[in-house]
């Protein structure tokens, strides 16, 4: 296997500006969910549901995979019972998988406005603030989220808002942080070797993506990073055996050629590189 090499340090000034990847009135329940019959009487039935009811609805909705009923159950339950934390947790959650990042960071909002001290809910609108590319919004948002529960997820959001900030060094200190505290957790690998991929640090970002991709949970997002590695160390015989793992020869061949292009610029310093090929894990699930 080649050795990487060192790419000029120029790469330390990557451009993140192209980084890709890097998340009405009361009703009854049997008017809410077609065919529902509850055995009540008529009265009975018209009177709202309570928010644990439709929440236990939506959730079995949703694990049927009728996600548009489940969302629709999510909004209803927000609209009648707009103080219930759970609802409004519940609903910034599915918006924001379904990327729909303005209606989430409305639910979020309200759901801060219930309790100003939920981590999950600081978690959920810096996320929110990511997708809207409201960056110092976001890295705000982690930081209290942290403060307040050291959840991984917001160790990650972190790390990539500072990336797509260009505060690379600043990213990979919340990395490692992180990886402290969650030593195996492959998120946090992907993302701090994918942010020292950007710095030039080359030898160590194909170690830990390495390590990444060989993981039983590794998917061809994971292999496809560690060949963005490769390709900008100038391994390029090993970028395009990672490659074929996944890609049509075509693209293979498509790839490659962008990670020359991509070595080219550092090399004669340009720096303003694109880094489409930057696919950062990015939970969205604020649970």
């Amino acid at each position: 296997m080649q050795t990487p090499s060192n790419t000029p340090t120029r790469l330390a000034a990557v451009s993140m500006a192209t980084i890709a990847m890097l998340l009405g009135g009361c009703a009854g329940l049997s008017n809410l969910i077609p065919d529902y019959h509850d055995g009540q009487n008529e009265a009975a039935a018209s009177e709202p549901a309570g928010p644990e009811v439709l929440l236990r609805v939506a959730e079995t909705r949703r694990a049927a995979g009728d996600e548009a009923m489940a969302l629709s159950l999510y909004r209803r339950a927000h609209t009648l019972y707009p103080e219930h934390l759970g609802v409004a947790l519940k609903l910034g959650e599915m918006l924001t998988e379904a990327g729909l990042a303005e209606e989430a960071y409305r639910a979020f909002s309200a759901a801060l406005d219930v309790n100003p001290q939920s981590a999950t809910a600081h978690r959920g609108l810096a996320n929110a603030n990511l997708a809207l590319n409201q960056l110092e919004a976001a890295v705000e948002g982690f930081r209290v989220a942290i403060d307040l529960d050291g959840h991984v997820k917001a160790f990650n959001g972190l790390g990539v808002a500072l990336d797509l900030l260009g505060d690379h060094a600043g990213a990979q200190r919340v990395y490692r942080t992180g990886l402290r505290h969650f030593p195996d957790h492959l998120m946090l690998r992907n993302n701090l070797g994918l942010s020292l991929a950007l710095t030039g640090e080359l030898q160590e970002a194909v170690r830990i993506l390495s390590n990444v991709a060989a993981d039983p949970s590794a998917t061809s997002k994971h292999r496809q990073n560690l060949a963005l590695a490769y390709g900008l160390s100038g391994n390029v015989d090993e970028a395009a055996r990672i490659s074929r793992l996944d890609l049509s020869e075509q693209t293979v061949q498509s790839n490659l050629a962008y990670f020359r292009w991509l070595r080219a610029q550092s090399e004669v310093g340009i720096g303003d590189i694109g880094t489409e090929g930057y696919v950062a894990d990015r939970l969205q699930s604020t649970e």
